[in-house]
């Protein structure tokens, strides 16, 4: 028999036991699991906001059976951190935790529902507890300017406060506070009227959460004045 006809035959005949078998294609268990935290980014943020030290945690668990979420209600799940339990009743699906006091790093989240369908189920996820930001919006193309005065923004991320109006700002310019600062999360840079082509101006950026004074972050950048 010839090759070609062997293969034909092998596949019809693995097409006929597939549709014998509607549930070849079913999908496993599998676990959803999300988490946010109260941490601060400015509007428009499109990025994920991740913790920082001392942080709120809530995650959520779906789990996906048949392609639907399946009723957990009877169900005992363990919540563990960093292989340290949480939580270990019947349908807890949602769980709040702080994160460390310490910045930097990843949690190790993990979820284990042990007797589902007669199947121990478990997922583990990772959640980077971040170091807070200060960021200068300074919209220039590669870092250079041709008039003045130029305004810039503070724009801080990953703080335990509700809203930026709750942090400190504090600015220099080449090395000098600033004359005015009735925007603390603004700035205007005036250079003198002399100024020569091709002046660095250097402007740095400390934010800090007034009630923990190890709450803070530095920024730093340097632009060019083009004539």
């Amino acid at each position: 028999m010839k090759p070609v006809l062997v293969f034909i035959i092998l596949v019809a005949a693995f097409s006929l036991v597939w549709l014998q078998h509607p549930n070849a294609q079913t999908s496993q268990p599998r676990f959803l699991i999300t988490w946010k935290t109260n941490s601060f980014a400015p509007t428009g943020f499109n990025g994920k906001t991740l913790p920082t030290a001392n942080s709120i945690i809530t995650a959520s668990l779906e789990l996906i059976d048949g392609g639907k979420p399946a009723d957990l209600s009877r169900q005992t799940i363990y919540w563990y951190l960093n292989d340290n339990l949480l939580e270990n009743k019947n349908g807890v699906q949602r769980v709040s935790f702080l994160a460390p006091d310490v910045a930097g790093g990843t949690l190790d989240l993990r979820v284990q529902v042990p007797n589902y369908r007669g199947n121990t189920l478990l997922k583990t996820i990772e959640i980077p507890v971040a170091r807070p930001e200060a960021v200068i919006e300074a919209p220039f193309p590669n870092g250079e300017f041709h008039n003045s005065p130029i305004h810039l923004m503070a724009r801080p991320y990953f703080f335990n406060v509700g809203q930026s109006e709750d942090l400190t700002f504090s600015w220099k310019v080449n090395g000098d506070p600033p004359q005015n600062s009735e925007e603390p999360g603004g700035l205007n840079v005036v250079l003198n009227k002399d100024a020569p082509n091709g002046a660095l101006v250097t402007v740095d950026l400390a934010i800090q959460n007034p009630v923990n004074i190890f709450e803070g972050a530095l920024g730093s950048i340097n632009l060019t004045f083009i004539k």
